[in-house]
C-alpha cells in the first residue's frame, strides 16, 4: 500500500517538475512572458471564472460532507491541545 502511495506522489512531482521545465523553454524559445500572460485581462477573467465555479463546486456538494468533519477534526485537537493526559486516558477508557 505505502509504495503505491509513494509511487503516486513522485509521480505528481514530476509531472509539476516537466510542466515547470516546459513553461522556462517555451518562455526562451516562443518570447513568451508568463507574468504578462497572466496580468492579462482575459486570464484574470478565466482565473475569476474558475475560482466562481469550484466555490460553487464546493458549496454545493462538498460543504455538507467536509464541514462536518472538517468540525470533528477541531474539535479533537482543540480538546487535545487542552489536556493532552485526559485525552488520552478517555481515549483509552472507551476501549476497554
Amino acid at each position: 500500500m505505502e509504495t503505491t502511495y509513494l509511487q503516486k506522489e513522485k509521480g505528481s512531482i514530476k509531472w509539476i517538475i516537466l510542466i515547470v521545465i516546459a513553461v522556462i523553454i517555451a518562455s526562451y524559445f516562443f518570447d513568451f512572458d508568463v507574468q504578462e500572460a497572466v496580468e492579462d485581462e482575459q486570464t484574470q477573467s478565466n482565473f475569476a471564472y474558475i475560482k466562481e465555479s469550484l466555490i460553487n463546486f464546493y458549496n454545493e456538494h462538498l460543504a455538507q460532507i467536509v464541514e462536518p468533519i472538517w468540525d470533528f477534526f477541531k474539535r479533537q485537537v482543540e480538546h487535545f491541545t487542552s489536556d493532552p493526559e485526559g485525552y488520552f486516558d478517555e481515549v483509552s477508557e472507551s476501549y476497554e
